[in-house]
């Protein structure tokens, strides 16, 4: 009886664990059992991260049980629970699952054959994780002290958007803007400081998951200066600068002037995009004007360009030339080299070393008959400058000129016979006019010889 038992236990035995890979009654032909062949070939592809497609190989080839033919498809997560159980029709080899699948999850799948209520081989297991790669490439540029443009490489393809956030210490980060799926730049508004550095990352997010984050990028917010700063003092009322323009977002410029170099004041301001002002003041010869710029906008100011040091020129008259046309009247001209005098200024002397003003002319002039009663054989000097409203420029070179007549026949002692011609002779300067030849004796006049020679 004990015998019996043992056979009877060793043959149930022996059927129950030869499921595994069974032989099955043909379905069509009941004389002839169906070996089952396992899929193969098994591949899992996420094509989002709700979204994942499952194919393998059908290795059947009975035509007699292909269309009773089905695959049990079986999704394990990370190896304990079956989450996902499908009979698939035999004349498919693939199936799609549409679920929430967590980032790092280590799917388990395995395809197995059926033919009606019987399980056959099953395929080798694969595994498979959900991967959802990270922005790359990550670049950073202030396009203005209120905007950072950030800009990365989209590498996943079922993102719905993307965050971005911003550190002021490199550690600490918050979210400060989102993009929307495929974006691949973003701009982040902000009250950027000048010189504070600004670190950013970005990651891509889903309905359920997000990426690792972009390596980090660093960079200082600076606000270039203007360069090439050139200054000209045109006239006593107004210079004219010009510089280069090294940023593409200051709302204007700011012009400050300076008489010492060390103490200056802000004389003007300009709009955004310009390369040249005028600062109009009371320029002196006598003072160096020093002039320098810088950028602004609505939350900074660059740092200052070079400086540009000018002073006041004041031509003076060259050329001088003095002639007599009369005893009574000198005629001075010369040569205007300035564009902005108001007129001229004439000075005389009887020494050649004290001057008086004696006449002035106005703006352009270049002539001035200077009246008075010049004396025979006396040298007079003149000079000239240029006059304005706030200034003058130095006296030209002085000219020396005189009036001389002089007898050259007789030269005294001659006698002359009453009745007979004489020549009498003489030498000149500076007379343009007539001559009168008065006859003298004992030192009062006697006669007019000739007027009007």
């Amino acid at each position: 009886m004990k015998k019996i038992l043992l056979y009877l236990f060793v043959i149930i035995t022996s059927l129950f664990f030869s499921c595994e890979n069974p032989v099955l009654d043909n379905p069509v032909d009941t004389q002839v059992t169906v070996t089952l062949k396992a899929p193969t070939e098994v591949t899992a592809t996420f094509i989002t991260d709700t979204t994942i497609v499952i194919t393998w190989t059908n290795n059947e080839t009975d035509k007699n049980i292909l269309d009773k033919l089905t695959f049990d498809v079986e999704i394990f997560d990370n190896g304990k629970t079956i989450n996902y159980f499908k009979n698939v029709p035999g004349s498919t080899n693939s199936d799609t699952l549409i679920s929430q699948f967590k980032m790092d999850s280590i799917l388990t799948i395995k395809i197995s054959s059926r033919l009606s209520d019987k399980s056959g081989p099953s395929s080798t297991p694969i595994q498979t994780v959900l991967s959802f790669p990270s922005p790359s490439n990550l670049s950073l540029s202030f396009s203005a002290d209120t905007v950072a443009t950030v800009i990365w490489k989209d590498n996943s393809t079922f993102e719905t958007g993307f965050e971005i956030e911003r550190s002021e210490d490199g550690t600490n980060f918050a979210k400060v803007g989102t993009a929307s799926a495929n974006a691949i730049t973003a701009n982040v508004g902000y009250a950027y400081q000048l010189g504070k550095t600004y670190s950013f990352r970005v990651r891509a997010i889903s309905k359920y998951n997000q990426s690792s984050y972009t390596q980090t990028v660093q960079q200082s917010f600076s606000f270039p200066a203007p360069s090439n700063l050139a200054a000209s003092i045109d006239n006593e009322d107004r210079a004219t600068l010009s510089w280069t323009d090294n940023t593409t977002f200051e709302t204007g410029f700011e012009i400050g002037l300076s008489a010492d170099g060390i103490n200056f004041t802000k004389v003007k301001t300009t709009e955004s995009g310009v390369t040249t002002a005028t600062v109009d003041t009371n320029y002196l010869t006598s003072q160096n004007y020093i002039f320098r710029v810088r950028a602004i906008s609505k939350n900074n100011v660059s740092s200052y360009s070079d400086t540009a040091k000018r002073s006041l020129s004041f031509p003076t008259p060259t050329n001088l030339a003095a002639s007599f046309s009369a005893d009574t009247v000198a005629t001075v001209s010369w040569k205007d080299n300035s564009s902005f005098e108001t007129g001229f200024e004439i000075e005389r002397s009887e020494d050649g070393t004290n001057y008086t003003k004696v006449a002035t002319s106005v703006a352009n002039a270049t002539t001035a008959n200077v009246g008075f009663a010049y004396q025979l054989g006396k040298t007079y000097s003149f000079r000239v400058r240029a006059i304005s409203k706030y200034n003058q420029s130095d006296f030209s070179q002085h000219i020396s000129n005189a009036i001389t007549l002089e007898v050259t026949s007789p030269n005294g002692g001659e006698s002359w016979i009453i009745g007979t011609t004489q020549s009498i002779t003489w030498t000149s300067s500076n007379i343009s006019g007539t001559v009168n030849i008065y006859l003298y004796k004992a030192g009062a006049l006697t006669t007019t010889i000739a007027s009007g020679v």
